[in-house]
């Protein structure tokens, strides 16, 4: 039986005591975004202690403007396109399909092969066809939402580099099946045949390694790709996709979704971004959440081992086993154009609101200064008026009393 489980908050260690010595930065290729933060941080510290210095901020911001390198007008980089990494454009992809299946299906030889060599055939071919890379509009691009598509828009649009990677599965069930007992799957033999008898932990170290940190969507749903092709479990990139390429409106029951054209449009201008693994491990939350759930034979173990990848990958934990709810929208805006210049004015705009701020804060800090400092006077004045009044009114009478002349 389940029992109530608590967890110490887990997260990667860094090292942030390298000995190696700091490496000498180069102001060639320094963006005026980059000097405008550095000057925004070393100047307002100063000028809370010194007094508003905004004719000497802004002095500075001019040169800046001046003197940097023009870095942010390079060339824009191109979107990811998945058409680079097909030799046919996707009206030729469907009749290749439908004759590499008849082939596959027609070929009596794989009837004699072992499991593991009628997979590695078919592989082969598919990348005779459709090139080394045939799968990766599948393990990038599956992920998203294409349930709405015609079956026109499906041979006609980049959706139909995706069906090379469905025929694939569905040519490796078909042909690989055959030869397994009902213990056994196809991602059994993908697994022994690219891993051997590595142990689930040494596999997924082996993919993790080959993407550097920080994770990109783009690797993120990579190595996802990978993991699941030998059997191990899904970290959730479907509904992380879901999560940076649709609005809060959007979804199929409602019938609004976007075309397929405008989802990959969202979907290319983010792939590259750094992935927010976080965000990513909270779509797992339901499920640890759910005890009966968690209580299913098997279930246990499978949300640990992805628990476990996720950890490794950089989320974090809470005390409560549940991961720590990021505070932040994982949605990116998608509507700036390529090739515009950077948001140095907006964040001129911030700094300069930031001087408005500090400004109206010593004005403010100014005149209620001021004002108890007319105060005190005041004050100081009515206690030597009080004092004055005491001593003339209460003074001991002088024995003998007074003479006409005091008088």
């Amino acid at each position: 039986m389940l029992h109530n489980i608590s967890f110490a908050p887990v997260k990667n260690n860094v090292i942030n005591d390298s000995k190696l010595p700091p490496v000498t930065q180069s102001s060639f290729g320094v963006s005026f975004r980059d000097i405008l933060a550095g000057s925004k941080q070393n100047n307002i510290a100063p000028a809370i202690l010194l007094g508003s210095q905004r004719d000497k901020i802004m002095d500075a911001i001019a040169q800046a403007r001046a003197f940097t390198p023009p870095a942010f007008s390079a060339p824009p980089k191109e979107p990811f396109n998945i058409r680079t990494f097909y030799s046919m454009p996707p009206e030729e992809v469907s009749a290749l399909r439908k004759e590499l299946t008849e082939e596959l299906n027609n070929n009596l030889s794989l009837f004699g092969m072992t499991a593991a060599g009628v997979y590695e055939y078919i592989e082969n071919r598919y990348k005779e066809v459709f090139g080394e890379d045939f799968l990766i509009a599948q393990n990038l691009q599956g992920n998203l939402c294409g349930s709405l598509l015609s079956d026109e828009a499906k041979e006609t649009t980049n959706y139909a580099y995706i069906q090379i990677g469905i025929d694939f599965n569905i040519a490796i069930g078909n042909h690989v099946g055959k030869h397994l007992d009902m213990n056994t799957s196809t991602a059994d033999i993908n697994r022994e045949r690219l891993y051997g008898n590595m142990s689930d932990r040494e596999i997924m170290d082996t993919v993790m390694a080959k993407y550097p940190q920080p994770m990109t969507i783009r690797s993120l749903a990579l190595l996802e790709s990978e993991l699941v092709s030998v059997g191990l479990n899904y970290l959730g990139v479907g509904k992380y996709a879901n999560a940076v390429t649709l609005h809060a409106d959007e979804c199929v029951t409602k019938g609004n979704m976007p075309s397929w054209e405008e989802l990959e449009r969202r979907w290319n201008k983010v792939i590259d971004k750094p992935a927010d693994i976080q965000h990513l491990a909270t779509f797992l939350n339901p499920t640890l959440g759910d005890r009966q759930e968690m209580r299913r034979p098997g279930v246990f173990q499978r949300v640990m081992q992805t628990v476990e990848m996720l950890v490794k990958l950089g989320a974090v934990l809470g005390p409560d086993g549940l991961f720590v709810e990021p505070k932040k929208s994982v949605f990116v805006e998608l509507d700036v154009k390529l090739g515009a210049p950077d948001d140095s004015d907006d964040l001129v705009d911030e700094f300069l609101k930031d001087l408005e701020k500090h400004d109206k804060t010593l004005s403010e800090n100014k005149e209620q200064l001021d004002k108890n400092r007319e105060l005190k006077e005041v004050s100081e004045k009515y206690s030597s008026y009080s004092a004055n009044f005491y001593n003339t009114n209460h003074l001991p009478p002088v024995k003998g009393g007074l003479t006409s002349a005091e008088g």
